[in-house]
């Protein structure tokens, strides 16, 4: 269900960003790093290397998800990766806004203002798709039933999610 959720969403995405532009316009290495690498390193801030690595797989795999000894922990991990990455983006937009106001020279602000707030709010953007991400995947940990864990209470809570999302 998951795994189902974020194809939706990334193809959304990807149809956005086709229709914006170029997809060249929305991809910037400093932004990715200014949001990636701190929301990346969160999760380990919360827990051991073990514990973040089983909340990544739980993502994905059934058994490890069923298994799960601490859903909550993996919650909060996700939940602060998310906050990390949205506060990265902020941090990205005002640092950039601040180093375009301090280093354009007045007569040539108006031809590079354009260029420049694209990049500047990219950060932006890429933290609230890390945020997306992170919503669904606490989404995920808390739709379990952990005082039932088994794989066909899963199955049957898939089924019934997917009803409700068939109605809307």
């Amino acid at each position: 269900m998951f795994a189902t959720l974020i194809v939706i969403i990334s193809a959304i995405m990807l149809m956005t960003f086709k229709l914006g532009g170029h997809l060249t316009f929305f991809y910037n290495v400093p932004s990715l790093v200014i949001v990636l690498v701190p929301a990346l390193i969160a999760p380990f801030l919360m827990g051991s290397k073990h514990d973040v690595l089983n909340a990544w797989t739980a993502l994905f795999n059934r058994e490890s998800l069923v298994n799960c000894k601490n859903p909550k922990q993996y919650i909060a991990m996700f939940d602060a990766m998310g906050k990390t990455a949205m506060m990265m983006g902020w941090f990205g937009v005002v640092s950039g806004a601040v180093s375009v106001g301090s280093n354009v020279e007045p007569s040539e602000f108006p031809k590079v203002v354009g260029p420049i707030f694209a990049v500047l709010i990219l950060t932006l953007l890429y933290g609230v798709m890390v945020k997306i991400f992170c919503h669904f995947a606490c989404l995920h940990f808390s739709s379990v039933d952990y005082d039932s864990r088994s794989t066909q209470t899963l199955n049957k809570q898939d089924e019934q999610v997917s009803q409700q999302i068939s109605l809307l």
